[in-house]
């Protein structure tokens, strides 16, 4: 195994169990200054569309989308075709640093940039290549806050326009490994006190009535939180308070170490944002794997 999630005490900084509400009002200010650190709203983006040392990065869910119509300046890039590769038997699993060089490269971006992704699916595809940037150490990575919905309901324009890329050289960071769980490391933590699994599937996918795998079910002992719930009606986040509530419901807070997986690890990679970027919570790890991968392994226990 060549990781592990760092094992952290229910007493560190973040505060045992005390909900968002209750901790320290230093805390709270901090979880505030966090948030704005990850998430920008459309004025933001305006505001910066001329600097150029921001890079706008479009992940919606088709190139179709992307043509017909995105933000100024935003170059392209696909949630698979361009982030993923396949790892052993298994696909959709995060690419090579080199890999990732190439890509960021040819749309002109640098490790220095400051990178705003957003898409057009509640920033689930965002999300994800946000994961992928902080696993390769990429430093300031922003999401746009209810991506390309929200940026029309400010009255702000799309444009069809493709700015020509001036490729540059891309250099990686260290691996962020902490981030980044395998199945060899979910079967050892099955008997983990402290850790807790969280399965962000549908329900109906949670009790393995959908959809088609070898085997349907969920990791024993996960709990299951869908990953669209941290989503609010106007297509952005939930407040930080609401989203801590909804975990605290699900027994999940900031003393556990967490692994969480989806069924590609893609909706998984929004709730590790949530959890670990948004929240705070130190010790969140994306099993990139999933449930693609672990039911396809015929000796991983599963529940039903």
């Amino acid at each position: 195994m060549d990781r592990t999630v760092p094992r952290r005490r229910a007493d560190d900084q973040w505060g045992a169990r005390a909900p968002v509400a209750e901790r320290e009002p230093e805390l709270q200010a901090d979880l505030v200054a966090i948030r704005e650190r990850v998430l920008v709203d459309p004025r933001w983006v305006r505001e910066h569309l001329d600097d150029d040392r921001v890079r706008l990065l479009d992940v919606s869910s088709d190139p179709e989308v992307y043509a017909q119509g995105h933000l100024p300046g935003a170059r392209f890039i696909h949630w698979r075709d361009d982030l993923t590769a396949r790892h052993g038997p298994v696909g959709g699993q995060v690419l090579s640093r080199e890999a990732l060089a190439r890509a960021l490269g040819a749309r002109g971006i640098t490790e220095d940039d400051t990178i705003v992704l957003y898409d057009d699916c509640l920033g689930v595809y965002a999300a994800r290549a946000y994961w992928v940037l902080k696993y390769y150490g990429h430093e300031d990575v922003r999401l746009l806050d209810g991506g390309r919905a929200a940026w029309g309901q400010e009255g702000e324009e799309l444009t069809t326009v493709e700015r020509p890329d001036e490729p540059t050289v891309y250099v990686a960071r260290a691996t962020n490994r902490a981030i980044r769980a395998e199945w060899r490391e979910v079967i050892d933590r099955l008997q983990d006190p402290g850790t807790r699994y969280l399965d962000v599937r549908t329900a109906m996918e949670y009790t393995g009535h959908q959809p088609p795998t070898s085997r349907g079910g969920h990791v024993p002992g996960a709990v299951n939180v869908n990953w669209a719930h941290a989503i609010g009606d106007d297509g952005r986040l939930r407040p930080t308070e609401e989203l801590e509530r909804l975990y605290r419901r699900a027994g999940i807070g900031p003393e556990h170490d967490i692994i969480v997986y989806s069924m590609i690890g893609v909706r998984s990679s929004h709730a590790w944002f949530v959890l670990h970027e948004l929240l705070g919570y130190p010790a969140v790890a994306n099993y990139d794997g999933s449930w693609q991968e672990y039911s396809s392994i015929r000796s991983s226990p599963f529940e039903r």
